[in-house]
């Protein structure tokens, strides 16, 4: 068996809370994902294989959750992958105790320093050792400062006489008036999720992920914790995840939310298909959830039914429900 080796990998906790270490997967480019757990077992799974786990996953959760990485993904002993110590061609992992285990994790290797334990490659048949730049987390700029007025920029000329020693001083500046319907320090949006279209099997889709100034009963979720901002705050720039167990989403559900101050969002489009085998005039849910850099924010849900060529989207009552995080959260 011909082994590839790679380094390009990284190593999370399957121990902790789902909830906290999916963004830096979702936020990174690797291939190889190696989850290690307390009792020194690792799994080696790309990218793909667990993001495909997590649609999988019969544990709901919600930015609340403790539910952990390993139970969400549901990791077995007999999954794990092999352990050795160096790169030197290893025997064929034993599958005798495991004989019937499919996993892909089963047939690849992990290279462990036997004294500090970490984690130095991953190998497999199904390995190469081509590099993908790891992506570093989403970073959002701070808002642009307010041009300087022109009052604040003008020369008096070289003529200009300076004025009398006597002269009462200038007025302290006032603060400019804010028109009425300024959000200030402390915006509030809330979700929309709409289709542009009506929903049908195996038909693709765009969804439109938007925050509003009011609230959509369409749509719910409640309002977003957006936080203090600075106060010449113009643009805020927000991460969208969107999931649905009957739709298969372009780019694994993401997009982004521009909200500008005082205006409309500029909203994100996420594409996707309608899966087959959703019956007609089935009713599916749609999860967002909102992310500034890797904190959640919010959520939403909204839910549709797939109807016929020609059908409108119809949209149920609002409702509210635990939020099942997939792939990306």
């Amino acid at each position: 068996m011909k082994i590839g080796w790679s380094t390009d990998f990284i190593v999370v906790d399957g121990d902790l809370a789902a909830i906290k270490v999916l963004p830096g997967i979702d936020t990174s480019s690797v291939k190889w994902i190696v989850i290690f757990l307390s009792s020194g077992y690792r799994y080696v799974l790309s990218r793909d294989e667990l993001f495909a786990r997590l649609r999988r996953t019969t544990v709901p959760y919600h930015p609340a959750s403790k539910s952990s990485l390993r139970e969400v993904l549901d990791l077995h002993e007999t999954q794990r992958s092999t352990n050795v110590a160096d790169r030197s061609p290893p025997a064929p992992p034993d599958l005798s105790w495991r004989p019937n285990e499919t996993a892909p994790s089963v047939q690849r290797f992990v290279v462990v320093d036997s004294t500090r334990g970490q984690v130095s490659a991953v190998g497999g048949a199904d390995v190469t050792g081509q590099h993908m730049a790891r992506a570093k987390p989403p970073r959002f700029d701070p808002p642009p400062l307010l041009p300087p007025s022109p009052s604040q920029t003008r020369e008096l000329p070289s003529s200009a006489e300076p004025p009398p020693q006597n002269a009462p001083a200038p007025a302290a500046p006032t603060a400019a008036a804010q028109p009425a319907d300024d959000e200030g320090t402390t915006p509030v949006r809330h979700p929309s999720i709409e289709p542009v279209a009506p929903l049908a099997r195996g038909a693709k889709l765009t969804l439109v992920i938007d925050l509003l100034r009011d609230a959509t009963p369409a749509t719910s979720g409640g309002p977003l914790a957006l936080g203090e901002q600075a106060a010449d705050w113009r643009t805020l720039e927000l991460g969208v995840t969107v999931v649905s167990s009957a739709i298969d989403f372009d780019q694994h559900g993401r997009g982004k939310v521009t909200i500008c101050r005082n205006g409309p969002s500029v909203a994100a489009r996420i594409d996707g298909c309608v899966l087959d085998d959703v019956a007609e005039a089935a009713e599916i849910e749609v999860h967002a959830q909102f992310w500034s850099g890797t904190r959640c924010c919010g959520s939403a849900v909204r839910r549709l039914v797939v109807g016929s060529a020609g059908a409108t989207a119809t949209p149920s009552e609002p409702t509210q429900g635990a939020l099942r995080v997939e792939p990306a959260a």
